[in-house]
């Protein structure tokens, strides 16, 4: 009896648990059953409300438009769109002033259009500011087509320039960048370099200077450049030693070098010019004092030579890293190139010189110290007077 009851036993507890289980699974099958019919409710409920919504949106949607149709809807939107286009006219003026268009005959009309606003006159007002508006649009053609032909015909006098000579400001560009640059060309058949010095010899401290236009006028030039670094009085090192400089110049009007000594110093590289035709020297010290020349000086660094840029031969002062001012000159064949040009470092600097056609060039004095002057007008400058200058003067 004992071993039916125990099988007995575990028999009852499987089918109460299979019993369990079932009853568990039937109680969800309803739960979700339920949870789906209240949901098809919500369901239905919304597609009601959706329709309630449809129709009234459709009604709203008519009424609408027979608000629209209305006179005084149309005139109210008359004023609205008349007032929003006047501002708009106003901004686009504003907007084309600062590019250069001559907006006068179109902002002269505001007191007119205000003046009909005011008598409610937005038919009118809104006509004449769509004429208004469209004569500023051509107004604003006539401005990039005048500016595309200001940008040929510069084009031209550059290419000129380079080809013939003369002088010109324009923006070069360069393999390292646009730079803005005043520019004399000159032929060396035609045009003669001369380099002068304020003072008739050697000096050591208060030396004399001159303007670049009397450096300029004393040697019956037509232009001229700065020349070489000299130590001018605001700067503290320069106390003891001010307006001197130590860079060897030959003075043309004297025939002979000053601070000739230091030709043969290392580091600074040397322009000459003799007749039609100038001379580089790398470093100065590889010049023959011996040789003829008609004009020349030394400076820091040599930024052409044969065509290469040899800025980085030179050990050069952290300003002369930075972007300045600066001016150079530079030859190749009988051409010689006189640039001041903006917002440069040396190393840029020669890639100026080497864009407008020069195969060898000098760094010449920057910062305060740069002049360019030509035919009586000073292009550049006028900054410090000069203790030294490079003149050009008609043979």
């Amino acid at each position: 009896m004992k071993r039916l009851l125990i099988p007995l036993l575990l028999l009852l507890t499987f089918l109460l648990l299979g019993y369990i289980l079932v009853r568990s699974k039937n109680q969800k099958i309803l739960t979700l059953t339920k949870n789906f019919k209240e949901s098809e409710k919500t369901v239905a409920l919304l597609k009601d409300d959706i329709k309630v919504k449809e129709a009234t949106i459709s009604s709203l949607s008519k009424e609408l438009e027979g608000i629209r149709g209305t006179v005084i809807y149309k005139e109210l939107k008359l004023i609205k769109d008349t007032l929003i286009n006047f501002k708009k006219l106003k901004d686009k003026v504003n907007s084309y002033q600062k590019l250069g268009v001559k907006t006068e005959s179109v902002a002269d009309k505001f007191p007119i259009l205000t003046d009909l606003l005011l008598e409610l006159k937005f038919e009118e007002a809104s006509s004449s500011i769509k004429a208004y508006d469209d004569n500023l649009e051509k107004l604003y053609e006539q401005k990039k087509e005048e500016e595309r032909k200001a940008l040929e015909e510069l084009q031209r006098r550059y290419t000129q320039v380079l080809d013939q000579g003369g002088y010109i400001r324009y923006s070069v560009r360069t393999d390292v960048g646009v730079f803005l640059a005043d520019i004399l060309v000159a032929d060396l058949n035609k045009v003669r370099v001369i380099t002068d010095t304020a003072n008739d010899s050697d000096c050591k401290r208060d030396c004399a200077l001159l303007t670049l236009a009397s450096f300029v006028s004393r040697n019956g030039g037509f232009a001229g450049i700065n020349g070489s670094y000299y130590c001018p009085p605001e700067y503290p090192q320069c106390s003891d030693k001010k307006n001197s400089f130590d860079f060897p110049v030959y003075n043309s009007r004297l025939g002979k070098w000053i601070n000739k000594k230091n030709l043969f110093w290392d580091n600074r590289a040397l322009i000459t010019f003799r007749g039609n035709s100038g001379s580089f020297y790398k470093f100065e010290k590889s010049y023959s004092t011996g040789t003829s020349v008609d004009a020349g000086l030394a400076m820091v660094p040599g930024l052409l030579q044969n065509g290469s840029v040899i800025v980085g031969s030179y050990k050069l002062e952290a300003k002369e890293q930075i972007r300045s001012t600066r001016s150079s000159i530079g030859f190749s064949g009988s051409k010689v190139y006189a640039i001041t040009a903006r917002g440069v470092n040396t190393y840029e600097l020669a890639y100026v010189q080497k864009a407008v056609g020069a195969k060898n060039a000098l760094a010449l004095d920057g910062g305060g110290s740069i002049n360019f002057y030509y035919n009586g007008v000073y292009y550049a400058g006028p900054g410090r007077a000069q203790a030294n200058s490079i003149i050009f003067k008609y043979r």
